[in-house]
């Protein structure tokens, strides 16, 4: 499997309004979850139990989510790419995050804006959301082991 938009979109679409920030990190850690557990590398999937871990690491990052937003969001992800070990590929020697996530938060606020601004069904706001999460998270790479030298693949 690969991650795709459409999946990261019905998780959103998923998710309610929270009254608490403690239920919404929640919330929004579960959905990028389940849309990372599509990951895939040399046609390898993901760990399940190392996705667990960076969803670990992400909650905690996201603290401050009802007052930041974007940033939040942006400090998860993080997170949760730092937290993925080479094991989240079966034979994967390290991993490289995608670059552009640490421009997530820059990339989301124009569409936060937009959303609000434009009056948007939740389905496009969902979509619009997907897209920039989505695009900023691709470019990420596993190693594996190969002879003379270890190969780069796309985590997709």
């Amino acid at each position: 499997m690969v991650m795709t938009i459409n999946k990261l979109k019905s998780e959103l679409m998923g998710l309610d309004l929270y009254d608490n920030e403690p239920d919404a990190i929640n919330a929004w850690s579960t959905a990028w979850k389940n849309y990372f557990l599509d990951a895939a590398a040399n046609g390898i999937p993901v760990v399940p139990s190392i996705v667990d871990v960076g969803v670990v690491a992400m909650k905690p990052a996201m603290v401050g989510l009802s007052m930041t937003g974007a940033a939040s969001l942006q400090a998860g992800i993080v997170a949760f790419w730092g937290a993925l070990v080479p094991a989240a590929f079966a034979t994967c020697i390290t991993i490289t995050p995608p670059p552009a996530i640490t421009g997530i938060a820059a990339a989301l606020l124009p569409v936060f804006y937009a959303n609000v601004a434009g009056s948007l069904s939740k389905d496009a706001c969902c979509l619009s959301v997907a897209t920039v999460l989505h695009t900023n998270n691709l470019g990420g790479i596993a190693i594996f082991p190969a002879l003379p030298t270890p190969l780069p693949f796309p985590i997709l």
